[in-house]
């Protein structure tokens, strides 16, 4: 059970990991704000787990799901906004219309 909970965590981590290099690494001039920084960790910490039971499931070697983990933080944020835009259209969901409620 401690090793489970230990590649849980591990994985969130390196995802973390991943968010924090990609943000970094896109910086502009402009200082990276707290809450963009925190939120995007957090969002691929939650990519990492998703990653660590997808493995699990699977049966993927340790080192192969950490890898993975680290990749999904660097493109976690992306993937869910896909698949969330996924979601909408097969449920119905103009997204059009959203943007334009928004204006």
């Amino acid at each position: 059970m401690h090793d489970n909970i230990f590649q849980i965590i591990a994985n969130a981590l390196l995802a973390a990991f991943g968010a924090m290099a990609r943000q970094l690494n896109s910086m502009n001039k402009e200082p990276l704000k707290p809450a963009v920084f925190f939120s995007g960790c957090l969002i691929a910490a939650f990519m990492g787990v998703i990653i660590y039971f997808v493995a699990d499931n699977f049966h993927l070697n340790g080192n192969l799901a950490y890898a993975f983990a680290g990749v999904s933080g660097w493109i976690g944020p992306r993937i869910l906004d896909k698949i969330g835009h996924m979601i909408m259209k097969i449920v119905g969901i103009d997204l059009d219309e959203l943007k334009e409620g928004k204006k």
